[in-house]
């Protein structure tokens, strides 16, 4: 299946310090765009002015949209979204730096696999002046993702790399089939919570982005690596909270899961229904087990010979974490839950 026709949604908001850098860098791919769609939501500064200039010296269409009022990042990018006209959309914000391979690479993905439906590459990281970084933005963006909590309902959270959105492309049949993005989701969640339930989605390890840190970033924080210290730490102990935090998050997994049904049969939503009903067993239990390991030791062994430990995070460490700690439980029922957990992270802590 050839790729008859490839947009990409440009958002921009006060971009105009880096946002030069990052057009000619889409200018200068070995396969050009049949369009670029222009989101800009509210920029104050020289960006659209950039935008215009650039416009005129490009052999593709570019499409400018300035929104009347702010829309925000998810919203913005949904809407520009809705304007491609592209057989396959790329995303792009307005501070980064493409290689010139990237969409040529991407592309041939989609050509070669009718399945695809999802395609995400690696990205370099690079500061405000274009220094490299030395760190990938995939170990950030996990990090992240794992944080938020996510895990508890895509697997894709497992076995991915959780990239920003504009290491991303999709087909775009599949990604209006499940617009609007919710107020409440990052545009990158949400394409990589429900994008993998109707396509496959396809790896590229390969850095085709210079994603750049600076102090204005809407995607993420001002000191990002004291944040990204903060995130690996919480990554490492996933194991201890996540189950704590499941019923904060039934609802929302239940959501999810009725989408799901909604959607036509296939092997990819059928995987993803399995890994959301077993979370629905799996951490309920765990927490019984957390409780008192004794008289549900039965459910400990279950979860380890159904395999559900193993499907997720961590599962070695979680699976003598849970016995430790209900063993705890068990044997000092007058300490207070906060005090088991305290003693159970002190033996079970990562060196």
């Amino acid at each position: 299946m050839s790729c008859q026709k490839i947009s990409i949604a440009l958002c921009t908001f006060n971009g105009e310090r880096f946002l030069r850098e990052q057009l000619d860098s889409l200018a200068a791919q070995t396969r050009l765009p049949d369009e670029v769609v222009v989101g800009d939501d509210g920029s104050a500064d020289r960006t659209l002015e950039i935008l215009e200039a650039w416009a005129k010296t490009v052999p593709f269409p570019v499409k400018i949209q300035k929104n009347e009022h702010s829309l925000g990042p998810a919203k913005n990018f949904e809407a520009a979204i809705l304007r491609c006209s592209g057989d396959i959309i790329f995303l792009c914000d307005q501070d980064d730096v493409w290689v010139p391979e990237k969409i040529q690479k991407m592309a041939a993905v989609f050509e070669k696999d009718p399945e695809a439906g999802l395609v995400f590459c690696y990205a370099a990281t690079i500061d405000g002046n274009g220094n490299p970084l030395g760190i990938s933005r995939a170990e950030i963006s996990r990090a992240q993702i794992i944080c938020s909590g996510w895990p508890l309902i895509s697997p894709f959270c497992r076995k991915h790399d959780n990239p920003p959105g504009c290491c991303s492309a999709f087909r775009s049949e599949l990604v209006k089939r499940i617009l609007p993005i919710p107020h409440n989701m990052p545009h990158d969640t949400f394409f990589f919570l429900y994008l993998p339930a109707l396509g496959k989605t396809v790896t590229l390890r390969e850095n085709l982005i210079r994603y750049r840190f600076h102090g204005n970033n809407v995607s993420f924080f001002g000191n990002w690596h004291q944040t990204f210290l903060e995130h690996q730490k919480m990554e490492r102990t996933s194991y201890q909270w996540l189950p704590g935090i499941y019923f904060n998050w039934e609802e929302r997994i239940q959501e999810f899961l009725d989408w799901l049904y909604a959607q036509p049969e296939s092997k990819y939503r059928a995987q993803c229904v399995r890994y959301v009903r077993g979370n629905q067993i799996h951490y309920p239990n765990r927490l019984r087990i957390q409780r008192n390991a004794v008289i549900f030791f039965p459910l400990w062994l279950l979860e380890i010979v159904s395999g559900r430990y193993f499907r997720r995070l961590q599962p070695v460490r979680s699976i003598f974490y849970d016995l430790g700690l209900g063993l705890l439980n068990t044997v000092n029922p007058r300490k207070s839950v906060s005090e088991i957990r305290n003693l159970a992270m002190k033996v079970f802590k990562r060196k």
